[in-house]
């Protein structure tokens, strides 16, 4: 299963006051992309919010402001600077801020972090000024890291598919001294506030579900969400090799909910392995699977060409035909999976098509499987891009398709396949590619 960092910022707040209401937030954020890059020297734009009485709470003041962040990915801006803030109610709390990064400066906002405004210890420190002093060093030992007030989760549970109802445990892991942990499970299960930084959840249903953690000392919070972080499954099944698939059952079908990765074939003769492109090719006419420079297990899948994906499923399994391909998006279309509610064709993408992995920056038209990726997933299919063998050549083609074989013939030397496109809203179902090139595979219960 694929993970990624999304929200990875800590923020620091200092409240100028005036009477008993600050004027302006100062807020300071390091930012990193969906890879954990720190966004050096970069032009951003922020959509600023302040939330009242939860972390979803209603909006009670809003701005936008486009900052620079440093050559250590950090951010400074004033909260107010463009409104007013002094219009706040700040008696009337606690009060949470929303703060939406555009990395890309392309409108779309790819980063979202929520935290809490601690106000009454930050006025306290803002008159004491031995513990201003004692703030201004934490803040300066944490601004000196590159990892300032990071916060991650851990969880060997959800490193692997699981069964409905089964309880996963999950800690929080941090850089600086909390005291105080909120989690968001994804699947409308919150916990607010805890002391403990190890929780245990048991997710009801099945489906991918997001987790978010913010971390809180009394002059720091920190947030993070892991997108697709946990699966759950109907049950979990293994392939000859021992790896294992959460399963999905949507109507009639019932679906692996995870790329095949095994090089062992359902009646345990092995497919062979190619770890370059001419080797790969070289084995055109043979049950082989692929892997290439750079490969990396824990994020990418096994590319096989249509001799080996049609011998590969487990047992009890098979490659999906076009048919059942077909049948999936009527499902989708006529079960209110579109990305709008409606039961009109060609908006079914965004419901199988999983929450990382997507190239996000050129995808600004609403329903298209790269725009708002938080919104993907509803089915808990998790399909998403990687790379793929074609024409000779191994190729990632940037994050923006997703290519799976199918079971259908479409000549003696040709297979059909279906495919997502990140600026697509559907599942195109009218290519067939050579039988040596090299596509993911995903099974279907017999």
């Amino acid at each position: 299963m694929k993970r990624i960092l999304t929200s990875f910022i800590i923020t620091l707040f200092t409240l100028s006051v005036w009477a008993q209401s600050p004027s302006k937030i100062s807020y300071q954020a390091v930012v990193r992309n969906a890879d954990g890059d720190l966004v050096t020297s970069t032009g951003v734009g922020l959509k600023i919010s302040l939330l009242q009485g939860a972390a979803d709470g209603p909006a009670v003041f809003e701005e936008q402001q486009d900052a620079t962040t440093n050559e250590n990915g950090l951010l400074a801006v004033e909260i107010g600077a463009v409104n007013d803030s002094t219009l706040v109610d700040w008696a009337n709390g606690p009060y949470f801020s929303k703060v939406e990064i555009d990395i890309d400066d392309d409108g779309t906002y790819d980063i979202t972090t929520v935290s809490e405004i601690l106000s009454v210890p930050y006025a306290m420190y803002a008159t004491q000024s031995e513990n201003a002093s004692a703030l201004s060093e934490e803040i300066m030992e944490l601004l000196n890291k590159h990892d300032i007030g990071t916060v991650s989760i851990i969880s060997g549970d959800a490193e692997l598919p699981q069964d409905v109802n089964t309880s996963l445990s999950m800690e929080a892991q941090t850089d600086f001294t909390a005291n105080k942990y909120s989690w968001d499970f994804g699947d409308g299960t919150t916990i607010k506030d805890t002391t403990a930084a190890g929780v245990n959840h048991t997710y009801s249903k099945t489906g991918c579900f997001n987790v978010t953690l913010t971390a809180s000392s009394d002059v720091l919070s920190s947030s993070v969400t892991e997108l697709d972080f946990v699966q759950i499954g109907d049950t979990v099944i293994e392939d000859a090799e021992g790896n294992k698939y959460a399963t999905i059952t949507l109507g009639d079908q019932t679906w692996l909910g995870g790329d095949l990765k095994t090089l062992t074939a359902a009646d345990g003769s092995a497919i062979t392995l190619a770890t370059d492109s001419a080797s790969y090719y070289s084995l055109a006419d043979t049950a082989a699977v692929a892997v290439w420079e750079n490969y990396d297990p824990s994020t990418n899948n096994l590319i096989y060409n249509y001799h080996a994906a049609m011998i590969a499923c487990p047992e009890g399994w098979h490659l999906p035909s076009m048919d059942e391909w077909e049948a999936l998006k009527t499902y989708l279309t006529e079960n209110g999976y579109t990305w709008d509610g409606s039961t009109d064709p060609d908006k079914e993408a965004k419901a199988v098509a999983s929450r990382v992995g997507w190239r996000t920056g050129g995808s600004s038209v609403e329903g298209c499987v790269g725009y708002d990726v938080l919104t993907n997933n509803a089915t808990g299919l998790s399909l998403g891009p990687n790379v793929v063998y074609y024409d000779g050549k191994f190729d990632w083609l940037t994050n923006r398709f997703a290519w799976y074989w199918t079971a259908t013939p479409y000549s003696a030397t040709n297979a059909d396949i279906i495919f997502m496109y990140y600026a697509y809203s559907y599942i195109h179902t009218g290519l067939n590619k050579p039988f040596k090139f090299g596509y993911n595979i995903r099974c279907i219960k017999d």
